[in-house]
């Protein structure tokens, strides 16, 4: 069983420029087994990404920052969208503003 939280102090971090706007989500494994993740990312106009991640990426260890480039706030941040994962808190897997 393992656990992912979105962690970015109740909010996903943003750093603007005149260009871009980057959301720095940090996801953590707080588990010891490795899995492939999935996050469903909804921006404030509505516009909705998936992004999946394959499990080397916890090779390096239990915390990894993912920049998502837009334009938009993000509305919510949710791990395992589909519940398709083993996990012992599914409540830590969702940010929303």
């Amino acid at each position: 069983m393992r656990s992912l939280i979105i962690d970015g102090k109740q909010t996903p971090a943003q750093q603007e420029s005149e260009y871009d706007q980057y959301q720095f989500i940090n996801l953590v494994n707080l588990q010891k087994m490795v899995l492939p993740v999935k996050l469903r990312i909804t921006e404030t106009n509505g516009t909705v990404s998936e992004v999946n991640f394959p499990l080397v990426i916890w090779l390096s260890g239990g915390d990894n920052i993912y920049t998502y480039h837009s334009t938009n706030q993000l509305r919510s941040v949710v791990v395992d969208p589909d519940w398709r994962l083993p996990d012992v808190n599914p409540l830590n897997n969702s940010w929303s503003k």
